[in-house]
């Protein structure tokens, strides 16, 4: 039941967390104070909403988050043993895949291609493939990654198929029930840039022995490459980053 609750909860927190929740938010008070006959306030909310706009349409708020984040682990760390590689779920387009018939992939693809070249390099490293979230009628995030990995010349009896965690905690619980790797196993942890912080404590809190972490799917360059006109990736590099926080905190009061 606990489990239930905080994942909603953390639902709720990615929804809170969104711009464009906010600028909803902004029109339905305008709206609301247009409505009560509140004329001068309406245009002071409705002045504070477009500065705000502007300000994340121009300024990448989250970048210092993300980049901070994807700085805090090596780039191609040395692998001297692996006994196991781990793939986190977060690359898959589930209802685009349903819909297609075919396994699809969001931007976060990296993490299925370098779990693939990983798996080439150490042929003898089973691989873990853990992700759920589908709805019914659809397949898993690791049902679909793990198809593309077999289409990619991994032999399905290497993979560990984890489809029930719903997060980051959920994917490390369950999978060392899965695995109960040894103390000394070698695993190598497999995910965005941005998001292994979150997922090496997520791992180290529910037992493993501390994975090597791979980080991929690369977000930042420069502060002057990210900076100019994008709405869009603005917002989206924004949630990222508010998301990873409040992740990381609901992750600390839980261990």
């Amino acid at each position: 039941m606990t489990d239930d609750i905080l994942f909603v909860l953390r639902k709720l927190a990615g929804l809170a967390v969104s711009p464009m929740i906010w600028i909803i938010l902004g029109l339905v008070l305008i709206l609301a104070l247009l409505w009560r006959g509140r004329p001068v306030a309406a245009r002071r909310v409705t002045m504070a909403l477009l500065v705000g706009l502007l300000v994340i349409s121009t300024l990448p708020l989250g970048w210092p988050v993300i980049a901070a984040r994807e700085a805090q682990y090596p780039v191609e760390p040395p692998l001297a043993q692996v006994d196991g590689i781990i793939l986190l779920g977060g690359a898959e387009r589930l209802a685009v895949s349903a819909q297609r018939g075919r396994p699809e992939l969001n931007e976060a693809a990296d993490r299925v291609i370098a779990a693939a070249l990983l798996a080439r390099r150490f042929p003898r490293a089973p691989l873990l493939v853990t992700g759920g979230r589908a709805a019914p009628g659809e397949r898993s995030e690791a049902e679909i990654s793990a198809e593309i990995l077999i289409g990619l010349g991994i032999a399905e009896d290497r993979l560990i198929v984890e489809s029930r965690a719903r997060n980051t905690a959920e994917n490390a619980r369950l999978s060392l029930n899965r695995v109960a790797p040894k103390p000394q196993a070698r695993w190598v942890l497999v995910t965005s840039g941005f998001h292994m912080p979150r997922a090496m404590a997520a791992f180290t809190a529910a037992g493993w022995p501390e994975p090597t972490p791979y980080p991929v799917d690369f977000r930042t360059s420069t502060w002057r490459d990210a900076m100019g006109w994008n709405p869009h990736g603005n917002m989206g590099q924004l949630r990222s980053a508010l998301r990873e926080q409040i992740g990381r905190l609901v992750l600390g009061l839980t261990d």
